[in-house]
């Protein structure tokens, strides 16, 4: 339901209650044995409407509750409402009774006890109609709202798998370098890693985007060995870049005669 079309449905029930209410006021002067008064506008204020007289008149709190509960049923009206009927000339409330509290109309207070005739403006509330009508339409921006939040939320991006709290993990582009475990995890697989190739990893990324030169690695690495040949390291240094080739972004870079350099 468009906006236009909710608040041209609103303006016309108000305009059906204020039938309603007239017909309520008529039906009460003709059971007050009064058939030639009128009833006066009704007047209504947010969920309030207010039916008033032109002549005294006498009521049964009964009849009343029968003539008000009939004619709210044909316009098929909230079964919630206070009715109060207040006197003209004191202005205090000296009837009144809540529909939504009662099943029958035969559950309210003070049946059959006539009201002597005198000056009497009858309130009709309805609980939360008003207000219902008005919040609606933020009722189902908050919904809209809601489902965009859900959305993005679903649908975000993924985030980059990170483990703040082990110091062991550390970040290389894509993958999670466990020196510890001698592993490296791309987007949940495990790629095993042996002691050499993490220690080579490790001394290149401690000095990323710096030239680490051949000697210093091999003494890093290998330490006192002995068990290296010239060719060593180049062979190490290939296995780890097939190993991060999944990265575009993360290279093992030779700088001749020099040594390596691993850029991230």
């Amino acid at each position: 339901m468009t906006p236009a079309h909710s608040e041209a449905q609103t303006s016309f029930n108000k305009k059906r209650l204020k039938v309603n209410m007239r017909q309520i006021g008529h039906e009460l002067l003709l059971h007050s044995g009064d058939s030639t008064s009128i009833v006066l506008p009704i007047m209504n204020e947010l969920n309030t409407y207010k039916i008033q007289f032109d002549s005294e008149l006498t009521f049964d709190p009964t009849e009343l509750a029968i003539i008000i509960e009939k004619n709210l049923e044909k316009g098929n009206t909230t079964n919630e409402y206070i009715v109060e009927i207040e006197d003209c000339q004191s202005e205090e409330i000296i009837y009144s009774y809540e529909a939504s509290l009662v099943s029958t109309v035969t559950e309210i207070a003070c049946q059959q006890r006539i009201q002597p005739k005198g000056c009497y403006i009858i309130h009709i509330s309805f609980i939360n109609q008003e207000e219902y009508t008005s919040y609606l339409p933020h009722f189902m921006i908050g919904l809209l709202l809601l489902a965009l939040l859900l959305l993005a939320y679903f649908f975000k991006p993924a985030k980059k798998l990170h483990q703040p709290n082990d110091t062991n993990i550390i970040s290389i582009g894509d993958y999670l370098f466990d020196n510890t475990k001698m592993t490296l995890i791309y987007k949940g697989d495990i790629i095993e890693l042996s002691s050499k190739e993490t220690d080579l990893l490790y001394v290149l990324f401690s000095n990323k985007n710096k030239v680490v030169e051949r000697e210093t690695i091999l003494q890093l690495v290998w330490g006192d060995e002995g068990d290296y040949v010239g060719r060593t390291l180049d062979v190490f240094v290939s296995k780890l870049r097939k190993k991060l080739a999944a990265d575009s972004n993360i290279k093992i870079v030779n700088i001749r005669g020099i040594g390596y350099k691993l850029i991230e």
